[in-house]
C-alpha cells in the first residue's frame, strides 16, 4: 500500500474559515491549484469570481513542503471543461466559498450551473493527474471534501454494513462481526466494481487559537495557520501525527475491517489527541471522516463543526458499498453524507458518555 496520502482541492477551498487547518493532521501534502505566475489574466478572473487568490497566496506561503501548488492553466481548464457538457466556468463563481447555501427554513438553495464545478477540479486532480502529480513518490492521491455535501455530490452510499445503521449512524466495532450477509465473492464484486468504500470517523483536536466558528478572516486565519504548523513540527506531536498517517495510507480498502483495526486507530488518534492537548489550553474537537476506495479515484471528508470539550478520542472504522453518480442525478435533499457525519457525532459523543459513566 501507499505510504503517504495526498489530498487535492480545488480553486476556492481556501476561502473555508480555518483553511488546511485539519487537513494538515491526515495528509502528507496538499495539491492545490493556483493562477500560474506567468497569468495575470487568470488571477484576475479568480479575483472577479471571488475565489480571493491574494488569500490563498497568504496561506499557502506558511505551508512549505506540506503544499504542492498547480497552475490552474488553459490546459487544465480545458479538460476541466471536458468532464461535463455544461456552461463556461465563470458562470458558476456563485459557487465559491460556500458552494451551495441553506435558506432560512433550511431547505438548499439550487443555484443555476453545474451542480459541483469544485468537486469536478478536485476529482480531475485526483483521478486524471494524480500519477503525474506523484512524480514517483509513493502516496495515494485522494479528493479533499471540506463539507459533506460536497462529498455527497459525487459519491452515494448504497448499500451499509454492519458499521452503518439506517444509512446514518455510525456503530463502533467492539465485537467481530461479519459482513452484512455478503459472500467473498460478493465482496470481491464490490471491489472490483469500485464500489466498496472503507469509512474511518474519528474526533480530532485541532491544534487552533480562535475562540469560536467563524466567517474566513484573512489575518486570523493567517495566524491559526501559522501556530498549527508550529505545533504539528513540534517533536512528540509529529511522531504521533506521522504514526496516524502511515495507518491510514497502508490500509487497505480492500479488506473488511476487523475490531483489531478499531482499536488500531483508537490507540493511535488517542496519542496524537493527548500530544495536542499537552500544547494547547484551548481545545477545538472536529469530527472527520475520510473515505477510503480501492482505486485511487477515491474521495475523502473533513467536516467541519467542532465542540470545546476535549473528550477522549474516539473513532470508528467499517465499510460500506458506494458508487459515483452523474452531477445531474445530484438531489439537494439527499444529503447522505451530511447526515452520516451528523450521526457520527452523536454516536461517538454517546458512547464516550457510556464509558466514563
Amino acid at each position: 500500500m501507499a505510504e503517504q496520502l495526498w489530498g487535492t482541492y480545488s480553486v476556492a477551498d481556501h476561502c473555508e474559515p480555518y483553511a488546511f487547518i485539519a487537513d494538515l493532521i491526515l495528509y502528507d501534502r496538499l495539491l492545490v491549484p493556483v493562477p500560474p505566475s506567468d497569468d495575470s489574466h487568470e488571477w484576475d478572473r479568480w479575483a472577479t469570481n471571488e475565489w480571493r487568490p491574494e488569500r490563498q497566496k497568504l496561506l499557502l506561503k506558511e505551508l512549505g513542503d506540506y503544499v504542492k501548488p498547480i497552475g490552474w492553466t488553459k490546459e487544465l481548464r480545458a479538460r476541466w471543461e471536458a468532464m461535463e457538457d455544461v456552461a463556461e466556468e465563470a458562470d458558476t463563481a456563485a459557487f465559491a466559498g460556500d458552494d451551495l447555501e441553506w435558506t432560512a427554513e433550511g431547505a438548499r438553495e439550487v443555484k443555476k450551473g453545474r451542480p459541483d464545478p469544485f468537486g469536478d477540479t478536485r476529482r480531475l486532480l485526483a483521478r486524471d493527474l494524480g500519477a503525474k502529480l506523484l512524480q514517483g513518490a509513493d502516496a495515494r492521491v485522494l479528493s479533499v471534501y471540506a463539507r459533506p455535501d460536497r462529498f455527497d455530490r459525487h459519491w452515494r452510499v448504497t448499500k451499509t454494513f454492519p458499521f452503518l445503521k439506517r444509512g446514518t449512524t455510525v456503530e463502533r466495532a467492539e465485537k467481530p462481526r461479519a459482513v452484512e450477509e455478503l459472500s467473498p465473492e460478493q465482496q470481491q464484486s464490490l471491489v472490483s466494481q469500485g464500489q466498496l468504500a472503507t469509512m474511518i470517523v474519528g474526533e480530532f483536536v485541532l491544534p487552533v487559537d480562535d475562540a469560536s466558528p467563524r466567517k474566513p478572516d484573512d489575518d486570523q486565519d493567517h495566524k491559526a495557520l501559522v501556530s498549527a504548523l508550529k505545533l504539528l513540527d513540534d517533536e512528540n506531536v509529529y511522531e504521533k501525527r506521522r504514526a496516524l498517517h502511515a495507518w491510514i495510507a497502508k490500509y487497505d480498502a480492500k479488506q473488511i475491517p476487523a475490531p483489531a483495526k478499531v482499536e488500531e486507530f483508537d490507540d493511535l488518534l488517542l496519542a496524537y489527541n493527548a500530544a495536542v492537548s499537552k500544547k494547547k489550553k484551548l481545545k477545538w474537537i472536529n469530527t472527520g471522516l475520510l473515505v477510503l476506495r480501492p482505486f485511487t479515484a477515491g474521495a475523502s471528508l473533513v467536516a467541519p463543526g467542532a465542540s470545546h470539550a476535549a473528550t477522549a478520542a474516539e473513532g470508528a472504522i467499517g465499510s460500506a458499498a458506494t458508487r459515483y453518480f452523474s452531477p445531474g442525478e445530484w438531489e439537494p435533499e439527499d444529503i447522505r453524507a451530511a447526515a452520516l457525519i451528523s450521526e457520527a457525532r452523536k454516536a461517538i459523543g454517546k458512547s464516550t458518555s457510556e464509558r466514563r459513566a
